[in-house]
């Protein structure tokens, strides 16, 4: 990290920043889409937004290898997971809450 300096740092951040936050969105967005289109429970509908966002994490790297200039990395799923999981939690929260 030190070869980046200050701004290559700070870059690296936003950049791993807009994974855990785009994967969390994405993550809610299922949840809608699952909401209004099926007729499941709600925790069988988070669990497979879920599988469905992390799959969506896998595929999106798998992209990255055959793009120039790009390289997968399985660490950005990781933190995409990450994102998701953290919209998990917050949607059981918050179903618990309105019980």
């Amino acid at each position: 990290m030190d070869a980046l300096g200050v701004n290559g740092f700070i870059e690296f951040f936003i950049r791993k920043g807009a994974h855990f936050g785009t994967f969390f969105v994405l993550m809610f967005l299922f949840c809608i889409a699952f909401q209004k289109t099926v007729k499941w429970q709600v925790q069988k509908i988070i669990v497979i937004s879920f599988l469905c966002t992390i799959a969506y994490a896998i595929l999106d790297e798998i992209h990255q290898g055959f793009t120039p200039n790009r390289t997968p990395y399985v660490g950005d799923v990781l933190i995409d997971g990450i994102g998701a999981f953290t919209a998990c939690l917050i949607l059981m929260f918050w179903i618990k809450r309105k019980k």
